[in-house]
C-alpha cells in the first residue's frame, strides 16, 4: 500500500476532472441534441432527463465521494500531500453539486437519510482498513511491539465506535420512550392524551 501513494495522488487529481465533466451535463446534452433530430424540443428536453442512476443517482456519488474521502484517511498518513488532494475535490464537489443539484438536475424523492447512514457506515470500514495498514507498517518497521500495540487498541476502540453507531441511533423509527414523554420531557407517562397528528398536505 505505502507504494501506491502516487496512483492515488493522480487518481484525485483526476476526479477534479470528472466532476468538471458532470457540471456540463454531456450525456444529456448529447441526447437532448440527438432527439431534437426527430422530435420537439420539449419532447426532446423531457426524454433526455433524468439522468441515469446507476451512475448520476444519489447512491452511486454517495458511494463514489465515500470512497474518495477513505483515499485520503488511508493515505493521508504515509502520503501527505493526500489531505490536500482530498481538500480540493471536496471543494469542487460543493461548488459544482451545489449548482447542479439546485438549479439543473431535476428533484430527486428524498430517501430520509439511508445514504447518509450508509456513507457513515463505510467511513467506519475505512478507519478499520486504516487500522490494519497502520499495524502493518508498525509491524514491519517499528522497533519494538509498543506502536503496534496501539494499533491494536485503536482497532478495538474502532469496533466498540462502529457497534455503538449501529446501536446507540434510531433513525428509522421514532424512540418510543420519547413518544410517552410529557411536554417537559421530564415525565413518562404510558396513555392515549387523545392528540393527532394530520398531515397538513392531506387536509387541502
Amino acid at each position: 500500500m505505502p507504494d501506491a501513494t502516487h496512483y492515488y495522488l493522480n487518481y484525485l487529481g483526476t476526479q477534479w476532472f470528472t466532476h468538471g465533466m458532470n457540471l456540463i451535463r454531456y450525456i444529456q446534452v448529447g441526447k437532448f441534441v440527438g432527439f431534437c433530430n426527430l422530435w420537439d424540443e420539449e419532447e426532446a428536453r423531457a426524454m433526455s432527463e433524468p439522468e441515469d442512476q446507476d451512475y448520476y443517482g444519489m447512491g452511486s456519488r454517495s458511494a463514489r465521494f465515500t470512497i474518495n474521502l477513505m483515499i485520503v484517511v488511508v493515505m493521508g498518513t504515509m502520503s501527505p500531500l493526500m489531505g490536500m488532494q482530498g481538500w480540493v475535490n471536496f471543494l469542487v464537489c460543493r461548488i459544482i453539486y451545489g449548482y447542479l443539484f439546485v438549479y439543473a438536475e431535476g428533484k430527486k424523492a428524498d430517501s430520509g437519510g439511508t445514504f447518509f447512514v450508509r456513507q457513515m457506515r463505510h467511513v467506519y470500514l475505512g478507519a478499520f482498513f486504516y487500522v490494519f495498514l497502520m499495524l502493518g507498517l508498525c509491524i514491519s518497521r517499528a522497533p519494538d511491539n509498543i506502536p503496534s500495540g496501539m494499533c491494536v487498541a485503536a482497532g478495538i476502540y474502532s469496533i466498540y465506535a462502529y457497534r455503538k453507531f449501529e446501536t446507540d441511533f434510531e433513525w428509522e423509527h421514532l424512540p418510543w420512550a420519547e413518544m410517552c414523554l410529557t411536554e417537559d420531557g421530564k415525565e413518562l407517562v404510558r396513555k392515549d392524551t387523545g392528540a393527532k397528528y394530520i398531515q397538513p398536505e392531506l387536509l387541502q
